[in-house]
């Protein structure tokens, strides 16, 4: 389950070179939920890639297992 506003937010004009930091960068004390929120938080409920390689790129996972993905569907 995602909040609607995780679905809007825009990257443009960010810099995402830490994805852990918060979407608005600087927090202030009376700062919103959505400006809390992590950019890779934001960057997964907005994938439309398999949350496997979502994370096996967030981690760096060059692995065997990391760059496969399979689906156990028949």
């Amino acid at each position: 389950m995602v909040e609607p506003w995780a679905l809007q937010l825009s990257f443009k004009g960010i810099s995402v070179t830490n994805p852990d930091q918060p979407f608005a960068q600087i927090i202030k004390k009376n700062s919103s939920k959505q400006d809390h929120t992590s950019i890779a938080s934001i960057q997964y409920v907005q994938s439309q890639t398999c949350l496997h390689q979502f994370f096996a790129t967030y981690l760096g996972d060059k692995s065997r297992h990391g760059e496969h993905f399979h689906s156990m569907v028949p």
